[in-house]
């Protein structure tokens, strides 16, 4: 099974929710899907709830937040290491 690729999916353009991060496509920030997910919705409510996303979509969120977490924990073994 291949990594889905976050940056196919989410988008950050200054004329869509003033530059926030959303789904391509959407007006939906990523953020509102994510908050969701941790206060206990399941993606099939996800689903349901916003239509114009796929299963892929809500993936490429977790891609997206495991890219920044590790970019985060390089950055702060590099500072350790200095």
């Amino acid at each position: 099974m291949s990594r889905i690729r976050w940056d196919d999916y989410v988008v950050s353009d200054p004329a869509i929710q003033d530059g926030e991060p959303c789904f391509r496509g959407t007006r939906i920030p990523i953020r509102t899907v994510l908050a969701e997910m941790a206060e206990g919705t399941s993606i099939q409510t996800v689903l349901e709830t916003y239509p114009d996303l796929s299963v892929d979509k809500v993936f490429a969120i977790f891609a997206l937040a495991a890219d920044r977490l590790q970019d985060r924990v390089l950055k702060g073994l590099q500072r350790r290491g200095s």
